[in-house]
């Protein structure tokens, strides 16, 4: 999902930037100098991830280990098939030196769903010394087996007390949002929801629910390579990226303030409190904080690539300078 990076040289195609030479079978436009140009594979793989600790470890009987260390395993089997194509449409007429459609597609199947990428771009050489491309694509990252199947345990986090406690009762925490989450009617408020240590339970670790992350790039941009200085190399790209459904986790302290003073329902649904008693910091009280999507990320800028190369040195050799930059709009 990262952004291309602009190159000092761009090949010509995809044949080219791949070693093959262009070749006059197939189909061809009558207005083009190349024929139409496609790739196509498949690809099978299998990540796995096993971690069995001893019966000590498991048990947590070792002095300063802190918990028990809990096994871990997982596979995930993975099927691609994809293909690329390049178009050209025309070569060496005036105004159109070169000018071409390229596209990719990928199917991806997992083992409980499945995701299709995709681009579609254009390339456009009004003369040998300047290039326009433009693109779009989206983009999928399916999560990883440790993304998945991390195991899961307890561990702590700090807030100054309880949203429906004594000590920092939360302005925005009702009496009605503290019972829905499971604090007993007569304990809102109460002083034994907080904590002594201000320590509070989370669980952490994987989901084997996660959906993949999705995101959309636009590109355009120019590359100019004047023939007065052959040396000289300068492209400039704008790029505006959208990542949604992003893999991460939400943090406790923030799913606390989405549900008491937001009222957001998926956060509530992830405070579960120990029956009884309502305490986030005793028994089976905690906030569940494992990997979720939790929701989008959006960048764009500009990204500049000057380089000028073979500046010879005499017995020295030569001297090639590049100049890479990005101006960050948004993120």
């Amino acid at each position: 999902m990262a952004r291309p990076c602009p190159s000092n040289k761009v090949a010509d195609s995809p044949s080219d930037a791949l070693g093959w030479g262009s070749t006059a079978i197939g189909f061809k436009s009558p207005l083009a100098r190349d024929a139409v140009q496609v790739v196509f594979g498949v690809e099978s793989r299998t990540d796995e991830v096993d971690s069995v600790p001893d019966a000590n470890l498991q048990s947590g009987q070792l002095m300063g280990q802190g918990g028990a260390t809990t096994a871990l395993a997982g596979k995930l089997d993975v099927l691609d098939l994809f293909t690329e194509v390049r178009i050209p449409l025309l070569s060496d007429m005036p105004g159109a030196q070169n000018l071409s459609i390229d596209g990719a597609y990928r199917y991806s199947d997992y083992d409980d769903l499945s995701t299709d990428t995709y681009k579609i771009g254009l390339e456009w050489a009004p003369i040998r010394d300047v290039r326009f491309r433009a693109s779009f694509q989206r983009a999928v990252r399916a999560a990883n087996v440790i993304e998945l199947f991390s195991a899961q345990s307890f561990n702590l986090f700090d807030i100054a007390g309880d949203p429906c406690g004594a000590q920092n009762p939360s302005p925005d925490a009702t009496a009605a949002e503290c019972i829905a989450t499971g604090v007993p009617a007569v304990l809102v408020g109460s002083p034994n929801l907080d904590s002594p240590a201000g320590q509070y339970q989370l669980l952490q670790g994987g989901n084997p629910g996660l959906q993949p992350e999705k995101s959309d790039t636009k590109s355009f941009g120019v590359i100019l390579q004047p023939r007065f200085l052959p040396k000289l190399a300068v492209s400039i790209d704008y790029f505006d990226i959208d990542v949604q459904d992003t893999v991460s986790t939400f943090g406790p302290s923030n799913t606390l303030t989405a549900c008491y003073t937001n009222n957001d329902a998926d956060a509530c649904s992830r405070i579960v409190r120990n029956p009884g008693s309502g305490q986030l910091w005793l028994g089976d009280g905690h906030v569940i904080d494992t990997n979720i999507n939790i929701g989008s990320l959006e960048t764009s800028g500009v990204d500049v690539n000057i380089a000028y190369s073979g500046i010879e040195l005499g017995r020295f050799g030569d001297l090639s300078v590049t100049m890479l930059g990005t101006w960050l709009d948004k993120l």
